[in-house]
């Protein structure tokens, strides 16, 4: 069985919402670090998403191979 490939791509909402929060932890409560740490974990996240392939369209819906 060979294995499908997907896009994945990011509504500008959560862009817009990722910058927002990460300025405020980074510049309102003076932690730059922490919102570096958060961004990393999200992006660990998605990849592993990714690698077990357990993303969701938008309508809920899952894609990819599952056990």
């Amino acid at each position: 069985m060979s294995m499908r490939k997907y896009k994945l791509s990011f509504l500008p909402l959560f862009e817009a919402d990722l910058i927002e929060i990460t300025d405020y932890i980074s510049n309102r409560l003076n932690n730059p670090e922490a919102a570096l740490r958060l961004v990393d974990d999200i992006e660990i996240a998605i990849n592993s998403s990714l690698e077990t392939n357990t993303i969701y369209t938008n309508t809920g819906e899952i894609i990819g191979f599952h056990n």
